[in-house]
């Protein structure tokens, strides 16, 4: 359950737009600076901004990829977030999610990974009803609430 509302609060978070940024020195706590640099070395376009439950998350680019990184409030590592094409996905993923959603349209997607979860969540638009997927690379597919 625990994961599920963590994952739940990342989804939204990386979902929403981006808010206006508060400066840096009074967000970024030395931990979770020094565990970012740690986990992807050097990084580009790097913007630090409060996050949902407490939470602090970065934004930046890396080899040319957008990349979102949450942190708690210690400044410890929570989960990574990027948005995924298609293409990008494991092969039988992909032929899962185009059996499953032959009728809607997949508006939104992006990969989660966590210290003991690496997953895909999906949003999806059909006759008017949106709806958010969590996907694994085994080709299980599951619709994930996410109001909390």
């Amino acid at each position: 359950m625990k994961t599920l509302l963590l994952a739940c609060t990342l989804a939204l978070a990386s979902l929403a737009t981006y808010a206006h940024p508060t400066p840096a020195a009074k967000v970024v706590s030395y931990r979770a600076s020094q565990n970012l640099a740690t986990l992807f070395g050097k990084v580009d376009d790097l913007n630090w901004v409060p996050a949902r439950n407490n939470m602090l998350r970065a934004n930046f680019t890396l080899d040319g990829e957008m990349h979102s990184v949450f942190f708690d409030a210690e400044g410890e590592f929570l989960a990574a977030t990027r948005p995924i094409k298609r293409g990008e996905l494991p092969l039988r993923l992909r032929l899962a999610l185009e059996q499953k959603f032959r009728q809607a349209s997949i508006t939104e997607s992006f990969e989660l990974t966590t210290d003991t979860d690496h997953a895909w969540y999906f949003c999806t638009l059909s006759q008017g009803k949106a709806q958010v997927w969590k996907a694994y690379e085994n080709g299980r597919i599951e619709e994930v609430d996410l109001r909390f």
